[in-house]
């Protein structure tokens, strides 16, 4: 089987006078592919298939708002669920801070013990310590966490340990050590409060030592 492809108007007036009693349908404009078959040395016609042009066609009105739909629909289901990754990997990351000013305080405070330096908390009580309140502890706190300065933060200490800390960097998220006392449902209420913050990491130290603060 070949197959022949009429694309002008010559070729389609040579048809006619070729074949006079074949009627081509379409305009000299129209494509359209003319199966041959070969038997006895003769040309025969098997079969005619026309392939209309058409023009581009574009969306209607219907199909748009159907798509706006459906986008907007995404949107509201997608949007919150992203602004809550967001907010949780921030609240992690001052978490993540106030970690480490734990570890940087206890440092600080176990360096005190070897220089002979009295040591916050040493009669039994819990002490809160924030920023120019204990020059020395805050120097050596400084000394062993780099980027204290750019932070507000809080630590509570007990017995020469620090057994709480709360630090924000950006004033509006705050962080504890121990975790869990910020969540997305709540963040705003800790918003630059590190004292609140960590009041309630306190109120965690509590619940874990059996309802005892700093034991």
């Amino acid at each position: 089987m070949n197959e022949v492809v009429y694309y002008n108007h010559r070729e389609r007036e040579r048809e006619k006078r070729t074949n006079p009693r074949r009627k081509l349908k379409g305009s000299p404009r129209t494509e359209f592919k003319v199966r041959l078959g070969y038997g006895q040395n003769k040309i025969y016609f098997l079969k005619e298939v026309f392939i209309m042009k058409t023009t581009k066609k574009g969306f209607t009105l219907i199909e748009l708002i159907v798509v706006i739909a459906i986008i907007g629909v995404l949107a509201a289901i997608l949007v919150p669920s992203m602004l809550g990754y967001i907010r949780k990997s921030k609240i992690n990351a001052a978490n993540s801070t106030a970690a480490q000013v734990h570890k940087a305080a206890n440092t600080a405070l176990t360096e005190m013990d070897e220089e002979g330096e009295t040591l916050p908390g040493a009669d039994g009580t819990t002490t809160t310590i924030k920023p120019k309140e204990n020059d020395v502890f805050e120097k050596k706190l400084n000394h062993y966490m780099d980027d204290l300065d750019d932070c507000d933060w809080a630590v509570a200490v007990n017995m020469g340990n620090c057994i709480a800390a709360a630090a924000s960097q950006d004033g509006k998220y705050t962080g504890t050590y121990p975790a869990g006392a910020v969540k997305t449902s709540n963040y705003q209420d800790f918003a630059g409060d590190v004292a609140k913050g960590l009041t309630e990491a306190l109120n965690l130290v509590s619940v874990e030592n059996g309802g005892t603060k700093g034991e």
